[in-house]
């Protein structure tokens, strides 16, 4: 379903057009008619009507798996304070796995001091669980922190690759879906989809590389 349309210009530049929220939950609602639905995998809405309706469309799927990858709906060239609040107040609640780096945790639990203390604070918001990437910090091996049930549960340790890497979060967050929608459990299908991303984005710096 597409939500918005983002334009990037390669220099780290970005720009996303919003569809109409009618026609995003008209998308939604055709694949809903027309086929079982294992999981759902959101990214960049473009603004809160979009996210309204989102939310409206999630209250008739209760019972399947809801996976965001938040950093496309944090970071732009401005920052959308209302999009951010109805994330943690009506987005949280319905979440199975939040995909997140340090930054943009912070950004959706202002009142936080660190990464950490984000994803506590996302947590009571109503996320189920919060994967915390640490794509954002510079250290060597990259450190990904898994928390659930009000605690920090594990960290996923990963060689730090050189070069930059496009959709890296999206791509991981959209495996985690997948693996959700064929009944995996959230820690194994978390597990498996970093694994995944990790193959994927070595087999792009090899191909950089050539």
């Amino acid at each position: 379903v597409v939500a918005a349309v983002k334009l990037h210009d390669g220099r780290g530049g970005t720009i996303c057009t919003p569809l109409p929220a009618n026609d995003l939950v008209a998308q939604t609602r055709a694949v809903l008619a027309s086929t079982a639905v294992g999981a759902i995998k959101l990214g960049a809405l473009g603004n809160r009507a979009n996210l309204d309706a989102v939310v409206t469309v999630l209250r008739d799927c209760r019972d399947v798996p809801v996976v965001l990858r938040a950093g496309a709906l944090c970071r732009g060239d401005t920052r959308d304070e209302e999009l951010l609040d109805g994330i943690a107040s009506l987005l949280c609640p319905r979440l199975t796995v939040l995909v997140t780096r340090s930054a943009d945790a912070r950004l959706l639990a202002p009142e936080a001091d660190s990464g950490a203390a984000a994803a506590q604070q996302l947590m009571s918001y109503g996320c189920e669980y919060v994967l915390l990437s640490g794509t954002d910090d510079t250290a060597a091996p990259l450190v990904n922190r898994w928390y659930g049930h009000k605690q920090h549960i594990e960290s996923f340790r990963w060689q730090r690759l050189p070069g930059r890497f496009c959709g890296a979060g999206s791509t991981l967050a959209a495996a985690a879906a997948a693996l959700l929608a064929h009944g995996v459990d959230a820690f194994t299908a978390v597990h498996e989809a970093q694994q995944y991303t990790f193959e994927a984005l070595c087999a792009a710096s090899s191909s950089w590389a050539q």
